[in-house]
């Protein structure tokens, strides 16, 4: 009639569980057998450790979620944690749901009952919203944290478990399944602190790392992973916690041997945390090293000081024969724009040789200038022309110091450089031949 079920509880109820496993086994075919493992998973694999897991192992049995019958399995306590741990193993490696980038649930399984894991912190209780991504039994995670505290429970003591976790962590360092948090109070509860090194170093916690290790009295574990980090100066700080638990016990030798293992330390950083009391002989090779490459740098230092101030005396020679500099400009000299004698008015003359009218200089400058500058040179100029009237009513033949200020000013906007051979005839390329503006002017005239 196809009632399984039947057939299963009455082998249960005898106590044949053999034979129940084998029936289970046999149903596989008519594909009536995977809620049937889950319901009496509990019972069988109380009784019948070993044949239950190997009926799981099963390639027909694979499309098993794990978390419907992990609850059954697992019990870190119990005599049957070998069988176990050879589930989860299993699990880990050939369950396509613990692939999932994200941690996501596997298959979406849903715990009967509302059935947590008790003790341990991985399992959560169904409060009928479901497993929350990462956490709970509803994820690859919990299949990893359960792995975690099997190993650390390992019948051949701390260092067998240590070793076991540590090939573990290993293999599985980056996996996203993974959770170091959970992973690492576990380890600390069990006080595998060597496991506990490779947890921090994993997560990043470098510091937390080495002084773990240290406290440990494993120095080789604690130099692997001071050289982890990539920043320069917590890799100093790191060797240098090494040097202070060596420089504590008077070890002077031991703390030489880190400077030259290290790479990051030098001398001067080490004294700081040696006895007043230690002589130095056997530093003695070093501090001189030392000194001759202070000595170096500092016969550098001079020698850049030495240019620089040959530089400087290069540049006030060559300021003050700056003032004493003319150029000579012809009497038949015209002006680079409108073409006329260059002397028939006030003129400008550029070190490279162009001539230009004052009044044909300011209409080439002028369009190039921002609005404060513009503003600036309307103001010089009525400022010139006041103080040139100032000085013609006095009747003085001397310049004004006040006349001499605004000219040189206006030296400075209309002649800074030379417009033809300059930086302004550089910034011109960008300019269009015609103006947005005077284009406008240009379409509005009558011809």
């Amino acid at each position: 009639r196809g009632d399984y079920e039947t057939v299963i509880l009455h082998h249960v109820s005898r106590r044949d569980y053999r034979a129940a496993i084998q029936k289970l086994s046999e149903f596989q075919a008519v594909g009536s057998s995977e809620a049937l493992v889950c319901r009496f998973a509990p019972v069988l694999f109380g009784a019948e450790p070993q044949a239950f897991v190997s009926l799981l192992l099963r390639p027909e049995l694979h499309s098993v979620e794990p978390l419907s019958v992990l609850p059954a399995l697992y019990n870190p306590k119990s005599a049957r944690r070998a069988e176990e741990t050879r589930y989860l193993e299993h699990v880990v490696r050939h369950h396509p749901g613990l692939s999932t980038a994200d941690g996501a649930s596997l298959g979406g399984a849903r715990l009967p009952g509302g059935l947590t894991l008790g003790g341990d912190g991985i399992g959560g209780a169904d409060d009928g919203t479901g497993a929350v991504k990462g956490k709970g039994w509803a994820s690859g995670t919990a299949v990893m944290n359960a792995l975690t505290v099997l190993y650390a429970c390992e019948d051949a003591g701390a260092e067998g478990a240590e070793e076991v976790l540590m090939r573990f962590f290993a293999l599985h360092e980056g996996s996203p399944l993974l959770d170091p948090h959970f992973a690492l109070r576990v380890c600390g509860e069990k006080k595998l602190m060597q496991v506990v090194v490779l947890l921090y170093g994993l997560m990043g916690m470098h510091e937390e790392a080495v002084a773990s290790a240290l406290q440990r009295g494993d120095v080789a574990l604690a130099k692997h992973n001071a050289c982890k980090p990539k920043d320069a100066r917590l890799r100093q700080k790191l060797w240098l916690s090494i040097v202070e638990y060596h420089a504590a016990s008077g070890d002077v030798q031991t703390v030489m041997e880190l400077i030259r293992e290290s790479q990051e330390l030098s001398v001067r950083d080490v004294l700081p945390f040696m006895s007043d009391t230690m002589t130095i002989d056997v530093f003695q090779s070093e501090i001189c090293e030392c000194l001759d490459t202070y000595e170096n740098q500092i016969l550098q230092l001079r020698n850049e000081m030495e240019d620089h101030r040959r530089a400087l005396t290069a540049f006030k020679e060559d300021l003050k024969n700056s003032k004493e500099r003319c150029v000579t400009v012809n009497v038949d000299q015209v002006c680079e724009i409108c073409g006329a004698a260059a002397l028939r008015e006030r003129f400008y003359v550029f070190a490279c040789g162009h001539c230009f009218h004052e009044a044909c200089l300011r209409a080439l400058i002028e369009p190039t200038l921002d609005n404060p500058q513009r503003e600036r040179l309307f103001a010089l100029e009525s400022m010139r022309l006041e103080h040139a009237a100032a000085a013609a009513g006095a009747g003085s033949g001397d310049v004004p110091m006040a006349l001499m200020a605004v000219e040189d000013e206006l030296d400075g906007l209309l002649a800074e450089d030379c417009p033809l051979c300059g930086r302004l005839m550089i910034d011109t390329i960008k300019r269009p031949f015609i103006d947005p503006c005077d284009d406008e002017v240009e379409s509005w005239s009558i011809s």
